[in-house]
């Protein structure tokens, strides 16, 4: 795909929006530091999971070009719902 920012490291395909756009959800993925022997995990571990940005794209797959929808924050990549057919991901 082409447009996209270069932090986008995680790319999940959506739904459907018109014969020719799919809509693709992004994310940066952070990179934590290997924990210590004896440390209990990092602190975003031993509880909530923060809130990171999901930027959403409608992808045209016969030009391959990828337009910014909307952004949005969640604590996880499966952790919004995005418009689209019932039971679609």
């Amino acid at each position: 795909m082409s447009d996209l920012p270069a932090d986008v490291h995680q790319i999940s395909s959506r739904t459907w929006r018109s014969a020719t756009d799919v809509t693709a959800l992004t994310t940066p993925i952070r990179c934590r530091p290997a924990p210590k022997p004896g440390d209990s995990g990092p602190p975003e571990e031993q509880g909530d999971p923060p809130y990171v940005t999901l930027t959403a794209y409608a992808v045209n797959i016969t030009t391959d070009k990828a337009r910014k929808i909307a952004a949005y924050t969640a604590q996880s990549f499966f952790g919004i719902v995005l418009p689209g057919p019932t039971g679609a991901l």
